[in-house]
């Protein structure tokens, strides 16, 4: 049985935030009932590094949840856009939800967006996420996204500033969508 869902997360050389980042996946999907068996998180190593490795083996041993580590095909320094793509493209879910090695999910990151999708016609879901500053505590978290603006959110994504700010963690999508449209342009370094 194929997974529902397949959570897609490029890893730099970073092993504890992508610890974090892999608990935080287990803990939303208890909070909304997801069962283990619907669910995949394929963790892209564009590091080649032991540890990033070594992470993904401990947790997908103790928990029921899959976890598929790969290498990034190019090499190391692949880049996040690369990795994504091949992430995407050897998911078995017909969901995609993307996250990245420096990101958690908060407890209720599937709650609406598994319902939008199951119960509805949506083909992408954005949700709004907190950003906040791990190495400067001074400077104030703040909401970014669609948030509040949902009458006219994609012309508060191409204008709204700092705030349209989407993080891969907070967009999800059909798999088949992904394919029609064509993969992440992998010129690009950032965003």
């Amino acid at each position: 049985m194929s997974p529902l869902i397949s959570i897609v997360i490029p890893s730099y050389k970073r092993p504890e935030y992508l610890k974090a980042a892999l608990l935080s996946v287990d803990d939303a999907r208890q909070a909304a009932r997801i069962g283990s068996k619907k669910l995949e998180i394929i963790v892209i190593d564009d590091g080649h590094d032991a540890s990033t490795h070594k992470i993904c083996e401990v947790l997908g041993a103790k928990w029921s949840i899959k976890v598929r580590y790969q290498r990034s095909l190019k090499g190391p320094c692949a880049g996040p856009a690369f990795c994504r793509n091949q992430g995407i493209h050897s998911a078995l879910g017909k969901l995609i939800y993307l996250l990245d090695d420096d990101d958690v999910y908060l407890p209720n990151r599937f709650k609406k967006s598994i319902n939008l999708f199951t119960k509805s016609a949506f083909e992408v879901v954005l949700e709004p996420s907190r950003r906040s500053y791990v190495n400067d505590q001074n400077k104030p978290s703040y909401v970014t996204g669609p948030y509040g603006h949902n009458s006219d959110a994609f012309r508060f994504l191409m204008t709204g500033g700092e705030k349209s700010h989407i993080t891969p963690g907070a967009t999800a999508f059909r798999k088949e969508i992904f394919i029609r449209a064509g993969s992440y342009d992998e010129t690009l370094r950032f965003g």
